[in-house]
């Protein structure tokens, strides 16, 4: 709204207009930022209630998949624990004499011992499967008897990855049965029968899992009904799948997966021409991974139902408003154009015009316009008044003028008659008393230079040498630098006045005043110090901070106090003067104003400068 202000077309409409026009901005803006709002959080609650519920589905199907196989793992290893069928895989049968009956004995003993082990460890075991090594025959058992189970060919690939895992489980992905010759698909885990002490193998163990009993893994987690699902192992082939591929397929040769399936979590992307929401959650044991899928109509379909209410609603109001600010504008606008009226023969000279409006901000606003009209005209009135007397005093000051010129003159005349009668000390005192005050009346500037304050101090250390017969000298170090800058007038007369008068009372020997003057960056140092007898602290408080202590006579009515006090008013509070003294030892008075140089109007004037 601000900006818009810069421009005519804004600037150059009546307002009736302008408030129509804010009206509708004020209403549009709002429900704009309420439809995306809306919009937003909406879209963010759905993304929260499908994908992130996808993702801890997802997570919790790895959770119950890594628990199951590290189930499978542990299970895999009774057959070496059962002491019956371990004692069969030691038994060595090459003395026997009735060979082939004792085997079938020992091969259903040890079927007998592994059912009634393994599948009381697990209802999911399809089948146990012991491949040994003293034998030509295999130990088997399962749920649905199996009548072509034949001894293994043990070059095959498998059985090889289980030898050389050398006791260690090994999981298989889903693949047809290693040694069933219909070869339906099971998940299975192998693990070598080694002895413990001695390393040697006495065979192979494979548990065998339908792949469609492991559905039971994720029964309990809730999908959307659009929702696409699949369960694959570390070789990228679906063990499980709804919606996505069939079991044994491998899911990169799916369209839309080859480019995604290696990624983990949630992502956007095309698959089969539809965008959806791709989620991917991996075990970190098994590298099984649970891939579920989302379409983004699925999860916008709601969001769009709102959005087209939501704009509906926002034409209907911004109808509704038209009519209702046409209304409230006309009703602010007219008693405005009446004040308005009143204003403009105040413009054309008209102070005696009042308003007649009243209730509401409108009617305060024309109380306020009548006492303002009324504040005018006695404002005139006090102007004219106030420079009627502005005259009078500056008449009255001009005439103040002759008291000084008078004493000017008539000490001048002194002066001259004790230089012809040969009074050389009384022509110097009155010298330098005539020097001071031509320098207090002849401007009224409150800023001076240093050099000039520097000055008329010798003309003021001259006086009171006469007056105090020569008992203090002054000693300067001056730095160059701080010739060149201002100072207030009268600043130094009133410090050096007290070390004189207070600092040298009562002093046995000499007086001494050592005057510092430098410039420090850009502030202007005054150190003055003197030998006399000191100032205890309460006497320093109430010469900075009291009145009593300013004199009332012409050089010294301005005293330490009104220097501390106008250099603060001038300069600001973080200068000043600060007294650093203890009784009974010197006094130091330390004055901090900023540096500023001499202009070149202002050495113009100041001809030493």
């Amino acid at each position: 709204m601000r900006n818009s202000l810069r421009y005519p077309f804004y600037r150059n409409l009546s307002l009736k207009k302008k408030l129509l026009f804010s009206y509708i901005l004020l209403i549009v803006i709002p429900l704009v930022i309420l439809g995306f709002y809306s919009y937003y959080y909406f879209s963010n609650t759905l993304y929260e209630k499908v994908v992130i519920s996808s993702q801890e589905s997802n997570a919790q199907i790895v959770k119950n998949i890594d628990n199951f196989l590290t189930s499978l793992s542990k299970i895999s290893e009774f057959p070496s624990l059962d002491d019956t069928v371990s004692s069969i895989l030691r038994k060595d049968y090459s003395k026997s004499e009735n060979k082939f009956v004792e085997i079938l004995n020992d091969v259903e003993a040890a079927n007998a011992s592994l059912y009634k082990g393994v599948f009381y460890m697990n209802e999911y075991i399809g089948s146990v499967t012991v491949v040994p090594n003293n034998i030509d025959y295999v130990f088997n058992v399962s749920i649905i008897p199996k009548y072509t189970i034949s001894y293994p060919d043990k070059s095959q690939k498998w059985y090889q990855n289980i030898l050389k895992a050398e006791a260690k489980a090994v999981i298989f992905g889903i693949h047809r049965d290693f040694l069933q010759s219909d070869g339906e698909y099971v998940i299975s885990v192998g693990r070598s029968i080694v002895d413990p002490f001695t390393n040697k193998s006495y065979g192979v163990t494979v548990l065998n899992v339908k792949a469609d009993r492991i559905m039971t893994l994720w029964k309990d987690i809730s999908l959307t009904p659009e929702s696409k699902f699949a369960v694959i192992d570390n070789k990228n082939n679906i063990i499980y799948g709804s919606g996505i591929g069939v079991s044994g397929e491998n899911i990169s040769t799916i369209p839309g997966f080859s480019k995604v399936i290696n990624q983990d979590g949630s992502t956007e992307t095309t698959i089969d021409g539809e965008d959806v929401y791709l989620n991917i959650a991996t075990s970190e044991l098994y590298q099984w991974r649970v891939v579920s899928i989302t379409p983004k109509d699925e999860l916008f379909s709601e969001i769009y139902n709102i959005r087209d209410i939501t704009v509906l609603l926002c034409i209907v109001l911004i109808l509704l408003a038209l009519s209702v600010s046409t209304i409230i504008a006309t009703g602010i606008t007219r008693p405005v154009l009446k004040l308005k009226n009143s204003m403009i023969s105040v413009e054309n000279g008209d102070l005696n015009v009042t308003s007649s409006i009243s209730g509401g901000e409108i009617g305060e606003l024309s109380s306020g316009f009548n006492r303002m009209i009324s504040k005018m005209r006695n404002l005139i009135q006090k102007i004219y008044e106030q420079e009627t007397e502005k005259r009078n005093a500056e008449i009255i000051a001009l005439q103040s003028q002759i008291s000084p010129h008078f004493l000017y003159n008539t000490l001048n005349t002194i002066k001259w008659m004790a230089k012809i009668q040969g009074s050389t000390g009384i022509v110097n005192a009155l010298g330098s008393l005539i020097q001071l005050l031509t320098f207090a009346s002849k401007n009224t500037d409150n800023l001076i230079s240093i050099r000039e304050e520097l000055e008329q101090l010798n003309y003021y250390f001259d006086i009171m040498n006469l007056r105090f017969n020569d008992k203090f000298s002054v000693e300067y170090k001056i730095d160059d630098e701080a010739l060149e800058c201002m100072t207030l007038k009268f600043l130094l007369q009133p410090i050096v006045e007290n070390a004189i008068i207070h600092g040298f009372e009562d002093l046995s020997g000499n007086g001494i005043i050592n005057i510092t003057i430098v410039r420090n960056d850009d502030r202007i140092i005054y150190d003055v110090i003197d030998n006399g007898k000191g100032i205890d602290r309460e006497t320093v408080r109430k010469i900075l901070y009291s009145e009593e202590y300013s004199s009332k006579k012409k050089f010294s009515k301005i005293g330490l106090y009104n220097v501390n006090k106008r250099i603060k008013l001038e300069f600001g509070e973080s200068y000043g003067v600060e007294i650093l003294a203890e009784d009974g030892e010197n006094s130091r008075v330390h004055v901090e104003i900023p540096a500023i140089l001499i202009t070149g109007e202002e050495k113009n004037e100041d001809s030493d400068c």
